[in-house]
C-alpha cells in the first residue's frame, strides 16, 4: 500500500476468539487484512525502527535477489508473507519489543499525527464517513458474530456440562453401588478374619502345648541319654578292667599250665626211674630177665 492511502485501524482485540468452520475463517481473514494494512501503513510512513527489523527478517531473501527481484519482493512476496496471521503477529511482537527513547517516540507520534491530519484534510468527507460507517458496520457484524458464537458456545457448554453431569451422576451411582458391595465384602472379610484369628489362637495354644510337651520329652530323653552314656562309660571302664584282669589271669593260667606240664614230666620221669629201679632190683633178686616196663599214658591237659 502506498503512502497516503487510508487503511482501517486495527481492532483493539487482535487475537480472534475461538471460532469454527467458515465464520472463523472469515474473521481470521479480516484480522489478517488489518495486520497487513498496519504493516504496510508503517512501511508507508517510513518508520525508522520498524523498517530495519523488517529488512532483518528478510535479509536472506534480499541478498539472493537482484534489483528487479528485490522490487518484486517488496511489491508481492513481502505483503503476501505477512498476510499470514502467525508471521504478522511475530513481526508486530518484534517491532513492539524494540526499545525506543521517549523523545523519538514523541517525534514519531507527532509525525504520524501530522501525516494522518494531512490525509484526512485531503480526503473527501463523504468518503471518510463511508469508510468510518463501513468500519463501524464491520465492527458491529463482528460483535454480533462474536455474540452468536458466544451464545452457541454457551449452549454447547451447557449441553456438555449437562452430559458431564449425567455421566458424573451415573458414575456416582456406580461408585455408590461398588462402595456398598465393598463395605459388605469388608464386613464379611472382617468376620472371616475374626474367625481365622480365633482358629489361629487355638492352633497357637495347641502348638504351644505340643511344644512344651516336646521340650519335656526332649529334656527327659536327654537325661536318659546322659544316664545311658554314663552307664556305658562305666561299663566300658569295667570291661576294660575285666579284659585287663582276664589277660593277667590268662597269663597266670598259661604259666601254671607250663609249670604243670614241667611238673608232670618230672613226675613221669620219676615214676619211670622208680619203676626201672624196682625192676632192676627184682631182676637182681630173682635172676630172671627184666620185664618190659608198661607204657605210661600222658595225662590230658586242662583247658583254659
Amino acid at each position: 500500500m502506498e503512502e497516503g492511502v487510508p487503511c482501517p485501524a486495527p481492532a483493539a482485540k487482535l487475537t480472534p476468539p475461538v471460532k469454527k468452520s467458515q465464520d472463523m475463517h472469515d474473521e481470521r481473514s479480516k484480522l489478517v487484512n488489518e495486520y497487513a494494512c498496519r504493516v504496510l501503513e508503517l512501511l508507508g510512513m517510513g518508520h525508522r525502527l520498524f523498517v530495519p527489523r523488517l529488512l532483518a527478517t528478510s535479509k536472506e531473501d534480499l541478498l539472493q535477489a537482484d534489483f528487479e527481484g528485490a522490487l518484486k519482493f517488496f511489491r508481492v512476496q513481502l505483503p503476501k508473507r505477512y498476510r499470514a496471521e502467525e508471521n504478522a503477529r511475530r513481526l508486530m511482537e518484534q517491532a513492539c519489543n524494540i526499545k525506543v527513547p521517549t523523545k523519538k517516540l514523541k517525534k514519531y507520534e507527532k509525525e504520524y499525527q501530522t501525516m494522518r491530519e494531512s490525509q484526512l484534510q485531503q480526503e473527501d468527507p463523504m468518503d471518510r464517513y463511508k469508510r468510518e460507517n463501513r468500519r463501524l458496520q464491520e465492527a458491529s457484524m463482528r460483535l454480533e458474530q462474536e455474540n452468536d458464537d458466544l451464545a452457541h458456545e454457551l449452549v454447547t457448554s451447557k449441553i456438555a456440562l449437562r452430559n458431564d453431569l449425567d455421566q458424573a451422576e451415573d458414575k456416582a451411582d456406580v461408585l455408590n453401588k461398588e462402595l456398598l458391595l465393598t463395605k459388605q465384602r469388608l464386613v464379611e472379610t472382617e468376620e472371616e478374619k475374626r474367625k481365622q484369628e480365633e482358629e489361629t489362637a487355638q492352633l497357637k495354644e495347641v502348638f504351644r502345648k505340643q511344644l512344651e510337651k516336646a521340650e519335656y520329652e526332649i529334656k527327659k530323653t536327654t537325661a536318659i541319654i546322659a544316664e545311658y552314656k554314663q552307664i556305658c562309660s562305666q561299663l566300658s571302664t569295667r570291661l576294660e578292667k575285666q579284659q585287663a584282669a582276664s589277660k593277667e589271669e590268662l597269663e597266670v593260667v598259661k604259666e601254671l599250665e607250663h609249670q604243670r606240664g614241667a611238673l608232670m614230666n618230672e613226675i613221669q620221669a620219676a615214676k619211670n626211674s622208680w619203676f626201672s629201679k624196682t625192676l632192676n632190683s627184682i631182676k637182681t633178686a630173682t635172676g630172671t630177665q627184666p620185664l618190659q616196663p608198661p607204657q605210661a599214658t600222658q595225662p590230658p591237659k586242662e583247658s583254659t
